[in-house]
């Protein structure tokens, strides 16, 4: 037996025995499938109930399968431009791959980190800033690297791509006029002949400021007590690798961060840095530092395609072999994909690893290494599907 057939039996065995996790009004979804051994996507089809849609997914036995975000008169419709297109849920992908440092990341650390990521948007951005209630929210592993976030309240539906990107910009903090948050105020002005000289300050707004306006008075504040748990000359470099700012200015906010600045700072007050420090740059690199590091260019087609496809919760992925596992936010947030997504059992399974591997799946840790070896069916799946093993017989 080959390793595709291996991996299309098992995902047969769970298919005749686990049905998927329909989405709302699934009826008016487009539906595309990816299979085993092909490279390429059939897509263009509908299904009017939940029998037909389990009954094509035990028959054909996809290793993917997805449907769109969009709602359509004619879902089946082979042309775009013949569906009719009625609106489309809000969806957000996050996926460890985008993350800074992820190339150094061991499997868990990702899942660890860009589940972190999720939570950050979901709290922050979905419900705290745009305010949109919990019941019109749905959460998803992918089954692979990430999470998707559904929004299906009436209000997004009609959002265009445009619109969408919008979304997107004020997430990240991309374009934020930090003239509009850094108060200017003048304490005290001079004139000498025809110039007038100036003494200036600046204002952050408070903590509990709405929007970016605290978040960014919380990053500050963040960031500089990050700075002043570092060792002297650690921090000094820190500061000065920001454009703009020299030694001086860098050990004057250093020694100052040795005193009480934080009640001020919460307040928006920032006399905690010298007159000439550039704060608009240091203020700037603390945005950078703290956006949504997830949500980078690469996802940011996900949420501004209105004709997306996306992952079935309930289905399985074909090169993990982890069931995609829809998620309230509850469950989202004591979600741990490495046991949770299991989708087959223990029975031992002898395979052939192409290198040394170390993994946590299952509540347990392997540490593999190169060459034959015998493992759980649900962690044979897994390397077979990542390609990271082989079967016997072809080893």
């Amino acid at each position: 037996m080959d390793e595709l057939t291996f991996l299309r039996e098992r995902f047969a065995c769970y298919y005749r025995e686990n049905a998927p996790d329909l989405p709302p009004r699934f009826g008016r979804r487009e539906w595309g499938f990816m299979f085993f051994g092909g490279g390429y996507m059939v897509r263009h089809m509908a299904f009017r109930t939940t029998s037909d849609l389990i009954a094509f997914l035990r028959r054909k036995v996809p290793a993917h399968a997805y449907y769109s975000t969009a709602y359509y008169k004619d879902p089946s419709a082979s042309r775009m431009s013949e569906k009719g297109w009625l609106g489309a849920d809000l969806i957000f992908d996050l996926d460890s791959d985008h993350l800074p440092g992820a190339e150094t990341m061991t499997f868990e650390e990702m899942l660890s980190a860009v589940k972190a990521e999720m939570g950050k948007l979901l709290d922050e951005f979905i419900l705290g800033d745009l305010g949109i209630d919990e019941k019109d929210v749905r959460l998803a592993f992918s089954g692979g690297r990430g999470y998707h976030l559904h929004v299906a309240h009436p209000g997004v539906l009609g959002l265009s791509s445009s619109a969408r990107k919008e979304i997107i910009d004020y997430i990240t903090g991309r374009g934020i006029n930090l003239d509009l948050l850094l108060h200017r105020i003048v304490i005290d002005a001079r004139r000498s002949g025809r110039f007038t000289r100036e003494k200036v300050t600046y204002r952050l707004p408070p903590l509990e400021h709405p929007g970016w306006g605290g978040r960014i008075t919380r990053a500050v504040i963040a960031e500089l007590d990050r700075i002043a748990a570092l060792p002297r000359r650690e921090a000094l470099a820190d500061l000065m690798a920001i454009e703009g700012i020299g030694r001086k200015s860098a050990e004057a906010v250093f020694d100052r961060l040795r005193g009480d600045w934080r009640d001020d700072l919460r307040q928006g007050i920032v006399d905690i840095f010298p007159t000439r420090f550039p704060l608009k740059t240091f203020v700037a690199a603390v945005v950078e530092r703290g956006r949504l590091s997830a949500m980078g260019e690469a996802d940011e087609p996900v949420t501004t395609d209105i004709k997306r496809l996306i992952r079935l919760p309930g289905t399985l992925h074909g090169k993990t072999g982890l069931r995609v596992v829809g998620l309230t936010i509850d469950r989202f947030r004591e979600f741990d994909p490495l046991v949770d997504a299991i989708a087959f059992g223990d029975e031992e399974v002898e395979v052939v690893l192409t290198s040394d591997f170390s993994v946590s799946l299952g509540g347990e840790n392997f540490d593999i290494p190169g060459g034959a070896a015998t493992v759980p069916e649900y962690l044979a799946v897994f390397l077979l599907a990542r390609r990271m093993a082989t079967l016997p017989c072809n080893g």
